[in-house]
C-alpha cells in the first residue's frame, strides 16, 4: 500500500505547508472564513490527471472528537483534434492544403506524436499520410499519393498539422485523420487519441 500524500494540513488553526506533498505545492487554497461554520473548502488549481484518486479528510474538533470522510476525484485529459475546414472544393490537377489542429503542451516532443490520415472513397480506404512516433512511415502510404504529399514538421509540435495533397481526384469522399500522443496530457493518462473527419468536394 502506498504512503498517503498530504493535500492540506491544519494544526490547531494554523496551516502546515511543510507536510504538504510537492505535487500540490502552490495549488491549494482554503477558505478560512467558513471553517468555524463547519465547512472545509479547499480550492485546487491547475488540475492534472495524476491528481485523480481517493481523498480522505480527517477533522478533529476539541472537545467534540475526530471523524473522517472520503471522496473520489477523477481528472480526465483533454486532447482535441479539429479541422480548420469541414469541406474543400478543388479542380483536378490543383494543389490543396488539408489542415488539422490538435491540443499540445509546452513539453510536447515530436517523438510523442503519431498520426494516421486516410482517404475514404466508395470502393476503398487508402492511407494518405502516416507518422509513427515523429517519423514518417512511407511504406504504409497508398501508391496513389506517392511523391505528392508534404507535411510541415516545424509547426507540428505547435498544434496545426498541414498536409499538401496535389491533384485532387473527382471520386474523393473524405479524409480521416487520427492523432495519438503518449505524453500530451502528462501524468498517468497514457495514450490519448482523437479522430476527425474532413470532407473534400472536388469541382466536377
Amino acid at each position: 500500500m502506498t504512503e498517503p500524500q498530504f493535500l492540506f494540513n491544519l494544526n490547531e488553526g494554523v496551516e502546515s505547508p511543510e507536510s504538504q506533498d510537492p505535487q500540490f505545492a502552490g495549488r491549494v487554497q482554503w477558505d478560512k472564513d467558513v471553517l468555524t461554520e463547519g465547512r472545509l473548502t479547499l480550492h485546487v488549481s491547475r488540475l492534472r490527471t495524476k491528481d485523480s484518486g481517493s481523498y480522505e479528510c480527517e477533522i478533529h474538533v476539541t472537545p467534540d472528537g475526530t471523524n473522517s470522510r472520503r471522496c473520489w476525484l477523477n481528472v480526465t485529459g483533454t486532447f482535441v483534434v479539429n479541422v480548420t475546414q469541414t469541406s474543400y472544393q478543388a479542380e483536378e490537377n490543383q494543389d490543396i492544403t488539408l489542415e488539422w489542429t490538435f491540443s499540445t503542451r509546452r513539453e510536447t516532443s515530436l517523438r510523442s506524436i503519431s498520426i494516421v490520415c486516410e482517404m475514404f472513397t466508395e470502393i476503398r480506404i487508402s492511407v494518405l499520410f502516416h507518422l509513427n512516433e515523429g517519423v514518417e512511415f512511407q511504406e504504409s502510404q497508398d501508391p496513389q499519393f506517392a511523391g505528392r504529399v508534404q507535411w510541415d514538421k516545424d509547426v507540428l509540435r505547435e498544434g496545426p498539422s498541414h498536409f499538401l495533397s496535389p491533384d485532387s481526384g473527382p471520386k474523393t469522399l473524405g479524409f480521416m485523420c487520427v492523432t495519438y500522443s503518449s505524453n500530451l496530457m502528462g501524468g498517468t493518462l497514457g495514450d490519448a487519441g482523437s479522430t476527425s473527419l474532413l470532407l473534400l468536394s472536388p469541382h466536377l
